[in-house]
């Protein structure tokens, strides 16, 4: 049975050492662009990972195409990422200047309103410093300066005029059938097929080569991997795994950049934490609005200072007096109404945690 259906089966833990040690290492377009939004310490340990692997390293031309035609894009998008975390910081701190002084653990015009402005202070001046120490990538990119270096005669060969025209045909006839990969960009009003000619000559290396191949990506869409409800990443596409193996008679690995290293080497793992942070934040970034809850993942992946500030405000929310006979009173529901509107689950949860274990200890008196 296994014969028969092996893109159902995980591969032998011999087969998958023998092709992590020698198979060919192809990271997409995006894994490579993501470069741009790591620490600088981050970004130093993947290209040493390239660097350590270049003898195997090998780019299709598309994913080499796209990394140029996207490169200045992702950077300025990356640069404004600042802006729009501190114009977030500025409109919840009017929205809680506007708020009513209704309730009695949140004395807003004395000591919890000044500790709201100092956090927020705070948090903004820690981030203009980081925003300064972030590398100046249009007057010098030294990410593209190594990657050019590392992928040079590693790269593959653009398709003739006249294959092309044959392969888009056949990628709209893969997306009307929502066959993978490609069919999520199909309403994509540019390069809408650039992920099924990436695939497809990916398949052309493997047949040509003989050799396993490794793929590492951050494009976490159902046309490369089953997802849970929860969009949580259960497997590769099993479709592409038999594609595969049909096309070359041979193996390939999927990995998202995280698992990758994590896999590869004994990687550092607070870089790695960082990675699978930035993934969730940068998918927050595709929305018109940032949620406080991303403004967090982004400050405590971008310096190790931030978190204290947040910290600092989030406690700030709940007065940590010492609680007095006779002067709790009930939670009012519009106070629990505000704090779940401004603030993202897991603060929503400790602050009306807080809350609830105050009036508890009321009625214990």
């Amino acid at each position: 049975m296994k014969n028969k259906f092996l893109q159902y089966y995980p591969l032998s833990k011999k087969t998958k050492q023998k092709i992590l040690k020698s198979g060919i290492l192809i990271f997409d377009a995006s894994s490579l662009l993501d470069l741009y939004t790591y620490t600088l310490s981050t970004i130093a340990k993947v290209l040493d990972i390239l660097e350590k692997n270049k003898d195997r390293i090998w780019l299709p031309y598309q994913f080499a195409f796209e990394y140029h035609k996207n490169r200045l894009k992702n950077i300025e998008k990356q640069s404004k990422s600042y802006e729009k975390i501190i114009k977030e910081l500025e409109e919840k701190l009017k929205k809680l200047d506007s708020l009513p002084c209704t309730h009695p653990f949140l004395d807003v015009e004395r000591k919890a309103h000044f500790d709201f402005k100092k956090s927020f202070f705070k948090i903004k001046k820690q981030l203009d410093t980081y925003n300064n120490k972030n590398p100046i990538w249009f007057k010098k990119d030294f990410v593209m300066d190594k990657i050019t270096k590392l992928y040079k005669n590693k790269i593959g060969d653009e398709f003739d005029e006249t294959s092309l025209k044959k392969i888009i045909e056949e990628g709209q006839d893969r997306h009307n059938k929502d066959i993978p990969p490609g069919y999520s960009d199909k309403d994509k009003k540019e390069n809408k097929f650039g992920d099924w000619i990436g695939w497809k000559q990916i398949l052309e290396k493997g047949r040509e080569t003989k050799e396993s191949m490794i793929f590492i990506t951050n494009d976490v869409k159902e046309d490369w991997w089953l997802l849970s409800r929860d969009k949580r990443i259960i497997s590769p596409r099993p479709e592409l795994i038999k594609e595969f193996r049909i096309k070359t008679g041979k193996y390939i690995i999927f990995y998202t950049m995280d698992r990758f290293l994590k896999t590869i080497d004994k990687f550092n793992t607070k870089a790695i934490q960082e990675i699978k942070e930035k993934n969730k934040y940068h998918e927050s970034l595709n929305s018109d609005n940032i949620a406080m809850g991303n403004l967090s993942v982004e400050l405590q992946t971008s310096n190790s200072s931030f978190p204290s500030a947040l910290d600092d405000f989030y406690d700030g929310m709940v007065d940590s007096r010492p609680i007095e006979e006779g002067k709790i009173a009930e939670i009012p529901k519009i106070r629990l109404k505000e704090i779940k509107a401004l603030f993202p689950s897991k603060v929503k949860k400790k602050m009306i945690k807080n809350l609830k274990s105050k009036k508890n200890k009321k009625n214990s008196i």
